[in-house]
């Protein structure tokens, strides 16, 4: 009888319990979220830490709350709920939420959720939200508080980027202030971090320099240790970023200059740095911790004029900075906003472990953040890929076979000429194919006579005699001509294949261009030539929109010269059409960059007269007439070779003044304007040539390969992978 009388009284509480009415949601107002722009929440593309790796987008959040209940509530967790085909992942690093209130400190959600009658608090998500595949128009955001049903609010969302071309910064250093085997480093460091604790500094990164030490098989920030250092890091200047020159993102106007404030000790704050604030566009940028007296007076003041990529500063330990380091980020009105970046190769480096191995998995990052992981980074859009060494080399050149082969020509001290063709796949690695020698050779040019894998090498004989042999793709010797005695040859493929044409400084000290047949079978048959006026060097280019070539010289006065010639269908007819005389040089290129509204397009590389590198922009009409477009300056240059980078790009490889390799990419605009976009520097060399910038399957990248000669004659070749976007 009382069991049963129990049962009947629980289904009767149980009755009434159903019967209640449903939990009322809170009076509380979500007063504001940010980072928001035109009311929407923004995420924004985080680079993979591979090129494994897919990529993702990011969420952070910072929701400002009000209670306007007559009572205290207690918030106890929050979410995010997003559609459906959305991955969502977390960093996982620090606590999952936190709170301030009124003027207190941030604190975990575990140890403060009490938020007083009419009290405003600021609740920051820090496991930021990584998503994939893509970012969705909307998420729900879930308040749960105690007692109360969960409040929640639909949030539309859109992908920020950043006000600046493909909608990322340059990184703010380069890779020309790096020691061989130095990267830059810095992570996305999670919200619970004193930066992502400040409205104005959410997306702030602190980088620094790294190498890898193989003695120790550690990544390291320092330099190494001199005999008898008891360690390293109590002195500034034993870290590897100290006094490593700091640059601009953007163009932009100084907004305020801070210098004079003495570096820190490391492990000891201060309070203001040395700094530069600058307004790129509607984003304001601000870079922290300058060495003392580093800063480019020319621009520390307010209203001063900043172009991408000048010079502010030297990484210094200023401020509220505990050891040397860049703390960089961006804001619109006060608001931190993600600094994205363009122009630069990541990698996790935790999975690169034996530099300088190129060919790790490095990821392009294009408009996209700095992902959580420890990681390096290449702030340039060319980086080597693979590099070997063999033997010695005089005199060298190159030529791209097809977009997967590369022939490599190479004259020796004791007189003969060494051909080699490599492969290149896409992940960057080289591979020797054929090999083969042939005496008595001093100089040595190549060119590609058809569409098949033929091609040409055109010397000058140990007797100064013109020579022009045809090789199949495996190295095999075909037929030959013989021309007159010269000092110096060039040579490019012919505008009406199959054939090439030559331009030879003559015995006499004249350019003579010539055009030369050559049939399937490697049978070569000498055409017809013309000769203009006295010479020191010489380069060449096929003008396919003309039907002839274009030479670029260094006249017997030592000025540039470009001359336009036409050539005949069977290459027995070579004709001189127009001339254009620029200003005094040394060295010289030239390469063929496409046709623009029907008009052959060129670029001259050369040293000037005041020992810089020295660009220009050209272009010819149908008729052979040339037309001067646009110049550009280097630094001091020893030797040059230009090539095609691709896609109005285009590729020099000098020798700079002190001796060491640099390639350089530069933009090219359809009005023929000329503008530096990124670098790479490599070791001392005496003579370099770079290739065009192939397309490489099954990547899809641009690939280049660059070949020098060391200071002590060993020979080396590279493959670069070429990043320059539009």
């Amino acid at each position: 009888m009382n069991t049963f009388r129990t049962l009947a009284l629980s289904l009767a509480l149980v009755a009434s319990l159903l019967s209640l009415p449903a939990l009322a949601q809170p009076n509380v107002a979500i007063v504001d979220i940010q980072p928001s722009f035109a009311n929407n929440a923004q995420a924004f593309p985080l680079a993979a830490a591979s090129s494994l790796d897919d990529e993702t987008f990011e969420i952070s959040l910072d929701v400002t709350l009000r209670n306007d209940e007559l009572v205290r509530v207690e918030l106890v967790s929050a979410d995010l709920v997003f559609g459906a085909g959305f991955t969502p992942m977390t960093s996982s690093l620090f606590p999952t939420l936190m709170m301030q209130c009124g003027g207190g400190n941030m604190t975990p959600l575990t140890l403060q959720n009490r938020i007083a009658p009419g009290q405003t608090c600021r609740l920051l998500l820090t496991e930021d939200t990584r998503l994939e595949p893509w970012v969705p128009q909307q998420f729900t955001l879930n308040l749960f508080f105690s007692g109360f049903s969960p409040l929640s609010t639909i949030v539309p969302i859109v992908n920020y980027s950043n006000s600046q071309p493909r909608g990322g910064f340059l990184f703010p250093a380069k890779v020309s202030d790096l020691a061989p085997d130095e990267f830059w480093s810095t992570r996305s460091t999670g919200a619970a971090n004193s930066h992502r604790q400040s409205p104005g500094q959410m997306f702030a990164y602190d980088a620094g320099v790294a190498r890898w030490d193989a003695d120790a098989g550690v990544w390291t920030a320092f330099h190494p240790l001199d005999p008898g250092e008891p360690g390293n890091g109590d002195e500034n200047e034993d870290w590897l970023v100290w006094g490593k020159p700091i640059y601009a993102m953007a163009d932009g106007v100084v907004r305020s200059c801070t210098d004079g404030i003495a570096d820190n000790v490391p492990g000891v704050r201060g309070n203001t740095s040395n700094s530069f604030v600058i307004d790129h566009g509607p984003e304001r940028a601000s870079y922290l911790h300058l060495m003392n007296g580093s800063t480019n007076g020319a621009i520390c003041f307010n209203g001063a004029a900043v172009q991408a990529g000048d010079f502010l500063g030297l990484a210094g330990n200023s401020g509220w900075s505990s050891a040397p380091h860049l703390h960089v980020h961006v804001q619109r009105g006060g608001q931190g906003f993600p600094l994205l970046f363009r122009d630069a190769f990541l990698v996790d480096r935790n999975t690169y472990l034996d530099p300088p191995n190129g060919n790790a998995d490095w990821e392009y990052v294009d408009g996209k953040g700095i992902p959580w992981e420890e990681l390096v980074i290449w702030p340039s859009p060319l980086r080597r890929r693979d590099t070997l060494t063999a033997g010695t080399a005089w005199s060298i050149d190159l030529l791209d076979l097809s977009a997967d082969t590369v022939v490599e020509a190479r004259t020796h001290e004791s007189g003969s000429m060494e051909l080699r063709t490599w492969g290149r796949i896409g992940n960057g690695d080289l591979s020797p194919f054929e090999k083969e020698l042939e005496a008595s050779i001093k100089r040595v040019a190549l060119a590609k006579p058809s569409v098949t894998s033929q091609f040409v090498t055109a010397v000058q004989t140990e007797s100064d005699q013109l020579k022009v042999i045809a090789w199949d793709g495996f190295i095999g010797r075909q037929g030959d001509a013989s021309g007159g005695q010269i000092l110096d040859v060039a040579a490019t493929t012919s505008p009406h294949m199959p054939g090439v044409v030559t331009a030879v400084r003559t015995d006499g000290g004249s350019l003579q261009v010539t055009g030369w047949q050559v049939d399937n079978w490697g049978n070569v048959q000498k055409g017809g030539n013309d000769v203009h006026g006295p010479i020191s060097s010489v380069a060449i280019a096929t003008a396919p929109a003309m039907g002839g070539v274009v030479t670029a010289v260094r006249t017997g006065g030592g000025e540039l010269r470009l001359s336009s010639w036409v050539v005949s269908n069977n290459e027995n007819f070579v004709d001189w059409r127009d001339d254009y005389t620029d200003q005094p040089v040394w060295d010289l290129d030239i390469a063929y960059l496409g046709e623009v509204n029907g008009r052959d397009r060129f670029l001259t590389a050369a040293e000037n007269a005041a020992g810089n590198l020295y660009l220009v922009t050209w272009e010819v009409e149908g008729n052979g007439d040339i037309h001067r477009l646009d110049e550009a300056f280097g630094g001091p240059v020893e030797d040059v070779s230009v090539s095609d980078g691709g896609d109005s790009h285009a590729l020099t490889a000098v020798i700079q003044g002190d001796d060491k390799f640099k390639l350089i990419g530069w933009d090219i605009a359809s009005d023929g304007t000329i503008e530096r976009h990124g670098e790479a520097v490599a070791e001392e060399v005496s003579r370099v040539a770079i290739g065009n910038a192939m397309l490489v399957n099954p990547t899809n990248r641009r690939q280049a390969v660059s070949v020098v000669r060391e200071t002590d004659g060993d020979w080396r070749i590279s493959s670069w992978e070429v990043a320059l976007e539009p």
